[in-house]
């Protein structure tokens, strides 16, 4: 099974793994030799988001994967992913993000994401709101694609087993009870997402439910509701847009603590004034600080958090900004890092090079507990 995502957080062969393993130094560089001479042969200007995408499909068919993930690097319909003809496209939800590209509205960007459609290929959306599930509905009409939302996989119970395993049972052809070790209610919707892919995959591809049940229940995804330590409680999170900053705040609301720290750190291109609002109220105390990549001017971003704590500081390093909080933090208080994706790829970058940085999220390996 191949995987193709981006970003990655410390090393780019993070974005390229078979079977869980990532694409090793030497046939990272053996790819890169055979598209740049392509390129110089056909006098092409590539990307780096291409030439990346280039080399996992080579990559791909050089190990002979029977499947493969492919992650859409932005929008879709420009995207260099979107030459493949799959057997399955996904569509999570849409959110207002690169507005400068795909559009001001979220009927505009859910077109770009929407042209992933292919004829005859079945679309599977979490999307909620009716005016967008009725957009995708009418374009998989003109392909005529299968329009499945993840509602077909009807959850029937959630509940939580201490705070590491969440349990939820759904009807229909994937009928049964599944367990998660990813934290935060927006996960079973992730989980419901690839059970309703699962259902839409040829027979060829069939996989056995105990198959299916494992990958769920040992499913991780670092930099997402990531816990460094339980005490002091350390918690970093991608969460760059208003759709994963309200995931981020849903699941903060189940441990509330009053002695919390907030790292914030966002991109310039992001819209600090709805990011903030919705995140600063919650916190006693708040760092800002920024990412080596496409940073905001952390200045212009405390003055905006300053509207909701009266704690605010800057530490522009977020390297030094990370250490010091943790540092200071009581045993029971609460650091949440996030607002970037760069942040986090910061930070763990900075804590592996001293041995502390743990990508993996301790997901346990064996069978789920009944």
């Amino acid at each position: 099974v191949g995987m193709y995502t981006s970003p990655h957080l410390i090393k780019l062969n993070e974005r390229i793994t078979v079977n869980g393993v990532q694409i090793k130094d030497t046939e990272l560089e053996q790819s890169v030799k055979i598209i740049k001479d392509i390129a110089a042969k056909h006098k092409l200007e590539i990307t780096f988001f291409e030439y990346i995408t280039a080399i996992a499909f080579i990559y791909f068919s050089y190990k002979d994967v029977d499947i493969a993930i492919i992650e859409v690097g932005l929008g879709g319909r420009l995207d260099a992913t979107n030459i493949i003809t799959p057997l399955v496209s996904i569509i999570t939800n849409i959110s207002l993000e690169h507005t400068n590209i795909l559009g001001s509205t979220k009927e505009e960007i859910a077109k770009e994401k929407a042209a992933i459609i292919k004829q005859g290929i079945p679309l599977v959306t979490a999307e909620e709101d009716p005016a967008l599930c009725t957009l995708f509905t009418e374009m998989c009409d003109e392909n005529k694609s299968i329009y499945a939302h993840i509602d077909v996989v009807t959850p029937l119970e959630t509940t939580r087993r201490k705070d590491t395993i969440q349990l939820f049972s759904v009807s229909g052809k994937m009928g049964g009870t599944y367990k998660i070790q990813m934290r935060g209610a927006h996960q079973i919707t992730n989980a419901r997402t690839a059970l309703t892919a699962l259902t839409l995959l040829p027979e060829s591809f069939t996989i056995s439910h105990d198959a299916i049940t494992a990958g769920l229940f040992t499913a991780n995804w670092p930099g997402r509701l990531h816990v460094l330590s339980e005490n002091p409680f350390i918690l970093c999170d991608g969460a760059h847009n208003v759709a994963s900053m309200n995931s981020l705040i849903a699941y903060l609301k189940t441990i509330k603590n009053e002695k919390s720290t907030l790292l914030l750190a966002l991109s310039k291109t992001k819209n600090k004034e709805e990011i903030v609002k919705l995140i600063a109220p919650l916190f006693s105390k708040i760092i800002v600080t920024q990412s080596t990549h496409m940073p905001m001017d952390p200045n212009l971003l405390a003055e905006e958090c300053k509207k909701y704590c009266d704690d605010v500081t800057v530490i522009e390093n977020c390297h030094d900004a990370f250490l010091t909080v943790k540092e200071t933090i009581p045993s029971k208080g609460m650091l949440c890092a996030t607002g970037s994706l760069y942040l986090l790829g910061d930070i763990y970058t900075k804590l592996s090079k001293n041995g502390t940085a743990k990508l993996s999220t301790k997901m346990s390996k064996k069978n789920p507990p009944m």
